[in-house]
């Protein structure tokens, strides 16, 4: 697909542009639960990523939350199309939070730990961000 190409100017790719074509190329796993992120919504997602970093204080070396999320999030059953961007975003940002505060996980295991949490409390990003970090802390 020509909306996945990366541009590479001077043998370097742009993180942004790296996020944003990995966000895209999900599209292919997540259609099927009738979820996709346009270009526009790829690549402002990459841009909020990068942008929560920042206000978190944080240094991001891989690819990055929102990939994550994504692979973590696409099989829900509290997904829906038409707030699938406004999720990914809340719950991008949640991440790089939850990150700060339980610095013992590793991505893929809060990414995972997240899903739970979301999914047994019927999909509610709200209850995520006010309960999520008590709970596990509660339970260890």
């Amino acid at each position: 697909m020509a909306e996945n190409k990366l541009t590479i100017i001077g043998g370097v790719v742009s993180p942004l542009e790296k996020i944003s074509t990995e966000l895209l190329a999900l599209n292919n796993e997540t259609k099927r639960y009738g979820l996709t992120l346009t270009q526009k919504q790829a690549g402002e997602l990459a841009v909020f990523q990068q942008e929560t970093v920042s206000a978190v204080g944080m240094v991001e070396l891989g690819i990055g939350a929102s990939v994550l999320i994504v692979e973590n999030f696409c099989s829900s059953p509290y997904m829906f199309e038409e707030d699938y961007y406004d999720n990914l975003k809340k719950l991008t940002e949640l991440f790089y939070v939850f990150h700060n505060a339980l610095p013992e996980f590793s991505d893929k295991e809060l990414a995972k730990s997240m899903r739970e949490f979301f999914d047994e409390n019927g999909g509610s990003t709200d209850f995520l961000a006010s309960d999520f970090v008590q709970s596990v802390k509660s339970q260890r």
